[in-house]
């Protein structure tokens, strides 16, 4: 007999938003912390942008089955207290945002030419040794931080 599957509940999509959101968020306030600090670990860049594609691929997913946005819509407006909040557009905005936030991330990461990560080397004892980036080299990244960050609460 084969396992049945059900569709995902609104509660469940409301909350593999929420938390990836809060991955996201965690990592993006780390990475500020490191820009501020002006040493930027290469791996602190990459996990970012892990966690900001694992969202995108989340909210695109569940943003496709207009159903289930229909009633998520008016399950957070519920979860808020807030019954007159854009749901749709607040959604819309944020997705921009992170979209905008990995295309920044994918332009300001250090490659070569051909698209070759330019992010480690090897130590003379022959161990991989990862780059620190400095403030300047994030220039759109920084402010796509920003902008992400300011979508969600």
């Amino acid at each position: 007999m084969p396992l049945p599957l059900s569709a995902i509940t609104t509660a469940a999509a409301y909350s593999i938003l929420q938390d990836a959101a809060n991955n996201l968020s965690s990592y993006v306030k780390l990475l500020q912390a490191d820009i501020a600090a002006g040493q930027i670990p290469c791996q602190d860049v990459l996990a970012t942008l892990g966690a900001a594609i694992a969202l995108q691929t989340q909210a695109t997913a569940i943003g496709s089955d207009a159903g289930l946005v229909a009633s998520m819509t008016t399950y957070v407006q519920q979860q808020t207290g807030n019954p007159t909040l854009d749901v749709p557009a607040e959604f819309d905005a944020s997705l921009t945002a992170l979209v905008a936030l990995i295309a920044a991330i994918q332009s300001d990461y250090p490659k070569d030419s051909n698209g070759v990560l330019l992010d480690r080397t090897f130590s003379s004892a022959g161990v991989v040794t990862w780059a620190t980036l400095a403030q300047s080299s994030l220039p759109l990244t920084t402010p796509a931080l920003t902008a992400w960050a300011a979508t969600v609460s």
